[in-house]
């Protein structure tokens, strides 16, 4: 079949006939950015209008919110780190370490993966030991092992960092290092809230969990979640290979 016709079930073919994923721009027009438009500038945040032309030609404007930057010299992709770590223990199952944090637009506490705006110094620097150094001032636990580091992900933007750490090692203290009470410090003003504690939620049953804390009024991280959904259908998938099919459920 033609890789631009529709098949039988009436969805475009959107593949090269390799095989590989065919990008939307490929052979197609493309929006291209025009101007910008700073309509309001905080400490941590900057309001800007987007000029754009849209793949008519046609000019268009939408709003968004970006993160003030101290320096244009470093990537952006490196300033904001998202991190995934798995506390393992020999005796207990697998953990996953998130925070709890007060986000006062929410005017609540949340559930989420240590995340932090970094700025790194030098012109080259190692993004590695900034990833281990910012995971013990969220959390107090350090790295054993950086399994993965992401692409430049949307909307903030930032990279999601998966980490392992050992619980076993006496030397590891599970609690913020990086609370302020000064209002006006950097950490405060990063567009993050205030660690208020460290949790280690098992991996076991992650799901029903995370809605256990919902009903407890915390607001679980949407990555936190989505996560979670993922973990819950890959054990699916794992027992339909050992188990005959079963009734389909939400997740």
């Amino acid at each position: 079949m033609p890789s631009n016709q529709f098949s039988q079930t009436g969805e475009q073919n959107n593949t090269f006939s390799n095989g590989s994923p065919k990008m939307q721009g490929d052979q197609q027009k493309t929006c291209k950015p025009t101007k910008e438009v700073k309509i309001y500038s905080g400490k941590s945040i900057n309001l800007t209008k987007f000029h754009f032309e849209d793949t008519e030609g046609n000019e268009r404007v939408q709003e968004g919110i970006q993160r003030t930057r101290k320096s244009t010299s470093n990537a952006l992709g490196q300033r904001n780190v998202c991190t995934i770590g798995i506390l393992k223990r020999q005796i207990m199952c697998d953990s996953l370490v998130l925070v709890k944090q007060y986000r006062a637009p929410l005017k609540a506490y949340t559930l989420e993966f240590p995340a932090r705006v970094i700025e790194p110094q030098g012109a080259n620097p190692n993004f590695e030991d900034i990833i281990n150094r910012e995971i013990e001032d969220d959390t107090g636990y350090t790295s054993t092992d950086i399994k993965h580091i992401s692409p430049l992900t949307a909307l903030d933007p930032v990279r999601l960092v998966s980490l392992l750490i050992d619980g076993d090692d006496p030397l590891q203290h599970p609690s913020p290092k990086s609370l302020s009470t000064d209002s006006d410090s950097e950490d405060n003003n990063n567009g993050h809230g205030q660690v208020v504690e460290v949790l280690q939620v098992p991996i076991n049953g992650l799901l029903d969990r995370l809605n256990e804390y919902s009903k407890q009024g915390l607001v679980v991280d949407s990555r936190v979640y989505a996560f979670a959904i993922g973990l819950k259908k890959g054990e699916k998938l794992a027992l339909s290979l050992v188990v005959p099919p079963m009734q389909e459920t939400m997740y």
